[in-house]
């Protein structure tokens, strides 16, 4: 888990680490009605993916044999459409009155539709049972709504959609990303037979960002994408970034930031591809600060020379997993509003981010905040007792005291506490002492969960009657937390990474158990052929013993 940063001088606003896949998506009824008035169907299977990534509305084979009759559904002609799994043919149905509504219930009609289904496959057996494109959200105020993930009630655990004319106040912290049509999808070549009636179409939006790995960044055209549950980079983009670490030419486990391979699943089939960990997306605002989500999980996968990434659902739903199990706590965004009123004419739409206010300010890095250094360049403690610590100072000399608040998210996981008066979850700084660094103690919370090696992360919230540092943004603190109920090994880079040259640098890592074993433990370290020797530092050899005796103390691994 990673603090975020600034690309340039940018400011920032830090909303924390990706959840790496969504936790729901919006859904919408839906049905489709003929000339004459009569309900086509579906009558069951009739709540859909409501899809920004998609052109058109689609059904699959549950929901069609959900309209039978009578009357019955009729197709007139077929339709060759790209997914993530290449290219499918679908048939198009005769025109129809489709009706669709979200949580009030009031109903949203397009005329004279005709949509493409395929009566032979669903995606999968849980749905979704159809998929709800574009045409629906065009001249329109889309809302998503998450807040009832806030306080569950019963057994609804689903986010919420409606749609309006215009777009609903909030009072808390609100940003605007600007989204377009910059690569336009025509569908008549793709009408079978030529010259037939196209299904109903509508453009795909996009927004601009940019990803920051290791201090390498690359920007593109990132397809915004409610109906894609994880997150895609083009191969482009990822040889920018340096994921190729190795030089090979290939994206692969022979990669540092390979993390494994995932079958993704979509309209046009399934295909295999590589996840790499990436450190942060930084999505630019009308407001100026950039939105910064960290600890990315992203699929590497070319899908169309257009679209460069796909901006998954993934991020809007992230910080709701973690808040799930804690009643009264919220995620990173409370509501989201897609404003595609002008759409069809400017090709030209909004996307509003409601942002939960008690997640941390915007981070100038030129103005007042925070600069924090961490010892040994990150910060991990272990539920055997093992602490660590960092150190925060001002940025700039305030005109009156400042209080800065040390606030974990989780505090069943880990306390941050001044080092100097353990009983102070806070810091306090004055206009003589901003600038001297006071130190911060972090401890885990030993508890009887076996979590294995986890994270938490400390905010930092400024209270002040100078207004420069009155709730002033500024920088979040990751966690490592080693788990001592669950048999694992801990590895401890030296500085925060293990980096070596050719001929020159070496460094070093540390190996430890986190939990007791009842006989002798063997850790063997597998080089990479060509490319980098692991050995003992103590003793040599490319394995470590660890002992009923010694199994909580560190021992150094030597990388040349």
């Amino acid at each position: 888990m990673l603090s975020a940063s600034p690309i340039g001088d940018r400011p920032y606003f830090d909303l924390g680490p990706s959840d790496g896949v969504a936790w729901d998506q919006p859904r919408v009824t839906m049905q489709l009605i003929d000339e004459a008035e009569n309900i086509i169907g579906p009558t069951t299977f009739n709540e859909w993916l409501l899809d920004t990534g998609a052109n058109t509305i689609l059904g699959f084979q549950t929901a069609v044999g959900d309209m039978t009759g009578p009357p019955a559904y009729q197709t007139e002609g077929q339709f060759e459409e790209l997914g993530v799994g290449g290219t499918s043919l679908y048939d198009i149905s005769k025109s129809y009155r489709f009706d669709f509504a979200g949580e009030s219930g009031i109903r949203n009609t397009l005329p004279d539709t005709r949509i493409i289904t395929d009566a032979t496959r669903d995606v999968s057996i849980f749905g979704p049972y159809g998929i709800v494109g574009m045409p629906a959200m065009t001249q329109r105020v889309t809302t998503l709504d998450f807040t009832p993930w806030t306080t569950i009630e019963g057994l609804d655990l689903f986010m919420k959609v409606d749609f309006s004319n215009d777009v609903p106040a909030y009072a808390g912290p609100r940003y605007t990303v600007a989204v377009d049509n910059r690569f336009e999808y025509f569908p008549e070549p793709h009408v079978i037979p030529l010259g037939g009636p196209p299904p109903a179409w509508a453009d795909i939006p996009f927004l601009s960002a940019e990803l920051l790995h290791n201090g390498q960044t690359s920007s593109g055209n990132f397809l915004f994408d409610t109906g894609a549950q994880v997150s895609i980079l083009n191969r482009r983009m990822a040889f920018e970034l340096g994921l190729d670490t190795n030089n090979d030419g290939e994206l692969d486990s022979k990669d540092a930031s390979y993390a494994r391979n995932e079958t993704i699943s979509g309209i046009s089939g399934s295909t295999s591809v590589p996840v790499f960990l990436i450190d942060e997306v930084h999505v630019p605002t009308e407001e100026g600060p950039d939105l910064v989500w960290t600890d990315l999980q992203w699929l590497v996968l070319d899908i169309d020379p257009g679209i460069d990434a796909v901006f998954g659902f993934d991020n809007m739903t992230s910080g709701w997993i973690e808040a799930f199990a804690k009643d009264g706590k919220s995620g990173y965004i409370m509501q989201s509003h897609l404003d595609f009123r002008n759409y069809e004419t400017t090709g030209q739409g909004k996307i509003y981010f409601d942002i939960n206010p008690e997640i941390s300010a915007v981070v100038d890095p030129n103005g007042p905040g925070a600069a924090i250094d961490e010892s040994g360049g990150l910060t991990s403690v272990s539920e055997t007792g093992v602490t660590d610590t960092y150190t925060l100072r001002l940025t700039t000399a305030p005109t009156a005291d400042v209080r800065v608040t040390l606030d974990s998210p989780d505090d069943q996981q880990a306390t941050a506490v001044d080092a100097n008066h353990p009983s102070h979850n806070y810091l306090d700084f004055t206009p003589l002492n901003w600038s001297i660094p006071q130190t911060v103690l972090v401890s885990a919370i030993d508890d009887s969960t076996p979590e294995s090696f986890h994270r938490t992360f400390v905010r930092h919230t400024s209270t002040s009657s100078d207004p420069a540092y009155q709730a002033v943004g500024m920088p979040r603190i990751v966690i490592n937390i080693t788990d001592n109920d669950y048999p694992g090994v801990m590895l401890i880079p030296s500085d925060g990474a293990t980096e070596v040259t050719e001929g020159g640098a070496t460094d070093t890592y540390q190996v430890v158990l986190t939990f007791p074993p009842t006989q002798p433990v063997t850790i063997t370290m597998a080089n990479v052929q060509n490319q980098v020797t692991a050995t003992a530092l103590v003793g040599g050899g490319n394995s470590l013993v660890f002992t009923p005796e010694n199994w909580d103390v560190p021992q150094t691994v030597l990388v040349t």
